[in-house]
């Protein structure tokens, strides 16, 4: 992912919570930090909770450690956790498998810059996994041409809606819309009751064009329901904000 020399990113911190539980996540977590590195001036936090680390260190990238003997991945506490760390004006929440073209991902910045959104998705809300001779292709060749000119062989996880891999604010309009619901306490659908309060609080939320792509990875218990009592307080949580008017 190169950046034209006249870009600068600067005002911009990119987090990742994360968790690494196969030999995949942790491939998947190197590949996106190696290209989110190419972007001049970009501040980059990784955050990892566990019981040990596993993570690698990086050149040019903040790595915060929490000793963590919870089953149970904390995300939405790790981000705002994240989010106070950062000290730029613009944030970007990033999952660790998550690939943004970087057309879409200057699109995005270009419209919390100019203040014509306060949260910006850089996709239209196509969501697609990456697996097979395909992943092994662009993780070997790094072209995001493999990405976008094969959607057709990527299964679409989400439908046409998601609101799940990456999203780019504002962080005076984030923190105070709340950040992320900690009672979402495990897997849970966070990204939809994010996207509905800042509906409800009337936040100016727009999206740009293209989709972005999931490196594929295990589906570890952090990649699912818990157990259905999580299910169910987390469906409630999301219910109570749907209701509001």
């Amino acid at each position: 992912m190169e950046s034209p020399n006249l870009k600068h990113y600067s005002d911009l911190t990119i987090v990742i919570p994360v968790r690494i539980d196969s030999a995949e996540r942790l491939r998947n977590l190197n590949f996106v930090l190696n290209r989110l590195r190419e972007l001049e001036g970009l501040k980059i936090i990784v955050l990892e909770a566990d019981i040990v680390p596993k993570t690698d260190n990086y050149e040019g990238v903040r790595k915060v450690f929490v000793e963590d003997c919870n089953p149970l991945f904390h995300r939405t506490k790790y981000i705002n956790i994240l989010n106070s760390l950062a000290d730029t004006k613009l944030l970007g929440v990033w999952d660790s498998d998550v690939i943004v073209p970087l057309e879409q991902f200057d699109d995005a910045l270009e419209l919390l810059r100019s203040n014509s959104a306060d949260m910006v998705y850089p996709y239209d809300g196509r969501f697609y996994n990456v697996h097979g001779s395909l992943l092994d292709e662009f993780l070997q060749n790094r072209d995001e041409k493999i990405l976008t000119e094969n959607r057709d062989n990527h299964l679409l996880v989400f439908g046409h809606h998601s609101c799940g891999g990456a999203f780019m604010v504002r962080r005076e309009a984030y923190t105070q819309a709340g950040g992320e619901n900690e009672r979402f306490i495990a897997w849970a659908p966070e990204d939809l009751e994010r996207y509905k309060r800042w509906e409800v609080l009337s936040c100016r939320v727009l999206r740009t064009q293209g989709a972005i792509y999931h490196l594929w990875h295990p589906i570890g218990e952090n990649s699912r329901y818990f157990n259905s009592q999580i299910k169910k307080d987390a469906l409630k949580t999301l219910l109570e904000i749907c209701r509001v008017k």
